[in-house]
Parts: structure tokens; C-alpha cells; sequence
């Protein structure tokens, strides 16, 4: 009997501590206007005409900035002079409870949004010239931002090294609207999101993820058909296999034009191309380059995650056709008999 007692006992305490955790404390934290997170994540919010004071909380909660609507209900009745409108809202995780009763409390306005496009094959460093363009960043906030923290599980797949940037590849080239007063961090975690979706999309596999958005990024440069990616994907395999070095004049141009791939290196890769010190070289030092030198597309990775079967090792642009197609080849001495 005293064994029953004491299950019944701790089973209610049990209950007790859930309740507690589950209700109680986030209802606390609420309550002392402690934010849900230190990380700002911008979330638009709209407020209909004639919502309810405890619906503005389930929409709150609903998109994580809040614990527990009860305690925004309370907080919000109790707050003197205070009559919260109906309006398009920019809010963050940071804010406190005050701090969202505040905002409701502001006339009501439409967020003015910009589009802004990414074209495949734009580095990190040409994101922040364009964000920049658009006044939606500078470039220094875009770099800094870049560094920050950001808790997605193909991040912890990154290995460290002497990259330019940690996220370099996985932000992904697309069409977003911003709003007009976004932060560098929250534009990063939405392309670093867009990746996630896509990849997962893709079955890729987040173990191998920095490796086939390294090579990814090296197609997305080299190629400019999208039907001859998985064949230049082909060629990678295939010298790396036999231990070849890459010889990608893109890495080089990729270190010697800082990221920007927008001045006329021509001279100086085809003079200069084995001396450059660069982990990014792949002249000089075999294997991948250090890091991605680019974010690839769509059809770049799907190419880096199934590269085409052959025997090629050699390619280089088809000339006469002047459509950006390659010629492949086997050995070099077939090599250098088409460049002819």
C-alpha cells in the first residue's frame, strides 16, 4: 500500500513539474519581460482591424516571440494608456513584451519591402555590394554579420579552416523581398534557410555538405550550359580520383580578385597563375580549394551530388560555337590537338 502511495506521489509530483515548466516558468518570464531570445530574427506580423487583446497573443506565440499569451494579456490590459492598432509589424525576437505593446501601440503602416536578386554564382562578397546598392546594408554590416552564429545543423558540418568566409557557398541564390528595415543577420538566416530547404529537397546528405558545396561552387563557375554541369562534375571526380590537381583557373581568379570576380585578371592568371600563394590555387596545391569560391545554384549542386560517369579529364571552352559549351577530352595530348 505504502509502495501505491508513493507512486501515486510521485507521479503528481511528476505532473506537477511539467506543469510548472510547461506553464508556469515561460508564464514568469513573460511576466518579467525576460525576451525569448538574445538573437535578433525579424518577423513580420499583421494585426487585423478589431483583434482581440489575447489573439494578438496566439499570434505572437505562433511565431515564437512570445511564451505564453495569458501573460501578453495581462501585461497589455494593465498598461496605462496604451491602445494597441491594428497594422503590418516588424518585431524580433529580442523584444520584450513591453517592447511589443509598444510597437502595437504606434499608428498603424504598410512595411515598404525591396526585391532583391542573387544571381547563382554570387559570392559573399558580391552579396554585400549588391545589399548595399539596394540600401539595405552596408558591406561591412553584410562581412560582420556573416561571422555571427547561426543554428542550422549543416553548419556543424563545416569544417574550420583558412576560407575567407565559414559560409561561403550556402547562401542561397535566389529572389527575396526584404523589408526595408531587415538587419544583415536576418537577410543571412533567410538565404541560409532557403539552402537548408533546398538541399533537404534534394535528399543531400549534411555529413559530406561543405565538400559537395565546394565543388558545386567550382561548376557553378566553369559551366555555362546547364546541361554539360554534371559532365564538368564528371571531369572533377575524375582528377581528383587520380590525384590530379584541379587547375581551375576560377579559384585563381577568386583569391586574386578578392571575392568580386569583376576585374580583368586575364593577364595575370596566365602569367602569374603558379605563384599565387593562395589555399584557393588549385594550380599550386591539389585537392578542392579551401572553402567554396562562390554560392552555387540549384543545378550546380544537384551536379556536385550526382557528376556524370565518364573517362574525361581535360575540357576547355568550344571556341568556334561561341555558346559557352566545352569540348572534352581523355588525355592531354587530345587536350591541346582541339585547342588548335
Amino acid at each position: 500500500m505504502n509502495k501505491k502511495k508513493t507512486i501515486i506521489l510521485s507521479l503528481i509530483i511528476l505532473a506537477f513539474v511539467i506543469f510548472t515548466f510547461t506553464f508556469i516558468v515561460p508564464f514568469i518570464k513573460d511576466v518579467s519581460n525576460i525576451p525569448v531570445s538574445n538573437k535578433s530574427k525579424e518577423v513580420a506580423v499583421v494585426i487585423d482591424d478589431n483583434t482581440s487583446t489575447f489573439k494578438i497573443g496566439t499570434i505572437l506565440k505562433k511565431n515564437d516571440l512570445i511564451r505564453n499569451p495569458f501573460a501578453f494579456f495581462l501585461k497589455a490590459k494593465t498598461a496605462k494608456g496604451k491602445v494597441l492598432n491594428s497594422g503590418t509589424y516588424t518585431l524580433n525576437r529580442n523584444m520584450s513584451i513591453n517592447d511589443f505593446i509598444t510597437e502595437f501601440s504606434k499608428p498603424k503602416y504598410v512595411l515598404k519591402t525591396v526585391m532583391v536578386t542573387f544571381p547563382e554564382g554570387y559570392t559573399v562578397e558580391q552579396m554585400g555590394e549588391l545589399l548595399e546598392e539596394k540600401n539595405l546594408t552596408t558591406m561591412d554590416e553584410f562581412l560582420d554579420a556573416i561571422n555571427d552564429e547561426y543554428d542550422f545543423d549543416f553548419i556543424e558540418n563545416i569544417p574550420e579552416g583558412e576560407y575567407n568566409y565559414k559560409l561561403q557557398g550556402f547562401l542561397f541564390p535566389s529572389t527575396y523581398e526584404f523589408y526595408e528595415t531587415t538587419t544583415a543577420y536576418d537577410i543571412i538566416y533567410k538565404m541560409l534557410a532557403q539552402f537548408e530547404t533546398e538541399y533537404k529537397a534534394m535528399n543531400g546528405d549534411f555529413e559530406n555538405v561543405f565538400e559537395i558545396v565546394n565543388k558545386a561552387s567550382i561548376i557553378e563557375k566553369e559551366a555555362k550550359l546547364e546541361s554539360e554541369r554534371p559532365k564538368i562534375a564528371g571531369v572533377i571526380e575524375n582528377r581528383l580520383e587520380d590525384s590530379m590537381p584541379l587547375q581551375v583557373d576560377a579559384t585563381v581568379l577568386y583569391a586574386a580578385t578578392e571575392g568580386l570576380f569583376n576585374e580583368s585578371e586575364g593577364s595575370y592568371i596566365a602569367n602569374q597563375i603558379s605563384n599565387l600563394d593562395s589555399p584557393y590555387n588549385t594550380y599550386k596545391y591539389p585537392g578542392l580549394p579551401v572553402g567554396p569560391i562562390c554560392n552555387p545554384g540549384l543545378t550546380s549542386l544537384k551536379a556536385a551530388l550526382s557528376p556524370e560517369e565518364h573517362s574525361y579529364l581535360y575540357y576547355h571552352t568550344d571556341n568556334e560555337k561561341e555558346d559557352g559549351s566545352h569540348i572534352f577530352t581523355e588525355t592531354y595530348s587530345q587536350h591541346l590537338s582541339t585547342m588548335n
